[in-house]
């Protein structure tokens, strides 16, 4: 059974880019049965989050420390740069429609992706600074998200800003420091133990989330609207303007190749099914479509950057 896990989650793992895409497309195709999932989703995410976190220690957040700049880079680049850059050019973009500007703001002050550490460990990044960038940088989210929303949003749209924190409390920040418990505890035991199973669970889990957030949004998104191209291709050109910022970060601070990498992928991916899901649950159903679709690019286009800006350049130095 435990190879079987093992074997399903590397599956799970290698086709990531074309299954949460296709999580997109069930949630639209099957609306009426995936928006039954919706009450679920809390707990899905814990799953997922839990998953996540039974890898990590307190001593990797503690060790970040030792190096505040590496941390300074990251919150620099990820919650301030990129939350502003968004807003900009979304509102140049989308002038006239706040519930776009407002859902591509909560897409990129959402916090990192755990999906990073996968990236960051196939192309020989930082494995130690990235998991303590997605630690820290989670357990700072109830701060960090509410807190962007406010100063670029400000009141020109209604969301309630505790009742968020409150949400990412429950999501992410509780099952994280659950998972940590869990495997400092058994000193590591716990884990070894279930995570064939909770492993390729977890990512079924991240498909039916999709799914979910599709399902409630597929009633106000009309394919043959060009709109919602525009939005797909705003999310994309962001998508990738993170990935970039990372790049630049790192050679303007002329860390080591590790640390650019890690960076590459800390800033570029987002919790993107968290920004949906509150979204869905804070905002106007119009403010998740940038996140909705992000989640069919943003996968690949962490392939894509690890390309450009890792592989292609070290080929270049060969």
């Amino acid at each position: 059974m435990k190879n079987i896990g093992l074997h399903v989650n590397q599956w799970l793992e290698t086709h990531m880019p074309f299954l949460t895409p296709l999580g997109v497309a069930i949630g639209f195709l099957f609306s009426s049965v995936c928006g039954t999932f919706r009450p679920a989703i809390p707990f899905l995410f814990g799953i997922m989050t839990i998953s996540s976190a039974l890898n990590l220690h307190f001593n990797e957040l503690l060790s970040v420390f030792t190096k505040p700049k590496s941390l300074i880079i990251f919150f620099t680049n990820a919650h301030i740069i990129m939350p502003v850059v968004s807003f900009i050019f979304t509102s140049l973009i989308n002038s006239n429609n706040s519930s776009y500007i407002a859902g591509f703001v909560l897409l990129f002050s959402t916090p990192t992706a755990v999906s990073g550490f996968i990236w960051n460990s196939i192309n020989k990044g930082n494995n130690a600074l990235s998991l303590s960038i997605i630690l820290l940088d989670t357990i700072l989210s109830p701060l960090v998200v509410p807190l962007t929303i406010y100063l670029l949003i400000g009141k020109s749209i209604s969301v309630s800003l505790i009742d968020m924190a409150f949400s990412l409390m429950l999501m992410i920040v509780i099952p994280t420091i659950l998972g940590i418990i869990i495997n400092e505890s058994s000193h590591g035991r716990i884990p070894n133990q279930i995570n064939p199973i909770l492993k390729p669970v977890s990512k079924l889990c991240l498909i039916m989330v999709v799914a979910a957030n599709s399902a409630v949004l597929s009633p106000q998104v009309h394919w043959s609207d060009p709109n919602v191209y525009w939005i797909g291709f705003q999310a994309v050109v962001l998508g990738m303007f993170g990935f970039f910022l990372g790049d630049v970060a790192g050679k303007w601070e002329k860390v080591s190749q590790a640390e650019k990498t890690t960076f590459i992928f800390s800033i570029g991916l987002r919790n993107i099914s968290a920004a949906a899901t509150l979204a869905i649950a804070f905002f106007p159903s119009a403010a998740a479509l940038p996140a909705i679709l992000g989640m069919i690019f943003q996968q690949s286009l962490a392939s894509f950057a690890g390309e450009i800006f890792i592989k292609r350049k070290a080929c270049y130095h060969v």
